[in-house]
């Protein structure tokens, strides 16, 4: 894996200690996390079909405008600052959503 991705001009380095497998169940995301300056985004647990495959999403500090390069693709942008967190279940399949996020400034 790499030790560093930029999006929109913005360093992020990953911490060395991460872990990913994928097998036909899905992806098992264990302390994926991306650094930039004063921002974590973090990913742990399972993205897969079933009910109990939980994807936890951390956010702390998090600019949103990094998610407009895919967001664009949809004519849409946002702004932001987001701290909390996002459980995701079923990914593959039908997801469920359950967020507890703080957003500051937000703009569509």
């Amino acid at each position: 894996m790499p030790e560093k991705l930029v999006n929109r001009g913005v360093l992020w380095d990953f911490d060395p200690r991460n872990y990913l497998l994928a097998d036909s169940s899905g992806i098992l995301f264990s302390n994926l996390v991306f650094r930039s300056d004063s921002s974590t985004v973090a990913l742990n647990g399972i993205a897969g079909s079933d009910a109990d495959a939980v994807l936890e999403i951390t956010l702390n500090n998090f600019q949103i405008a990094q998610l407009n390069s895919i967001l664009n693709y949809y004519d849409a942008s946002v702004s932001g600052i987001t701290d909390g967190e996002i459980d995701m279940a079923s990914v593959l399949r039908t997801p469920s959503i359950n967020a507890d996020l703080n957003v500051e400034d937000l703009s569509c």
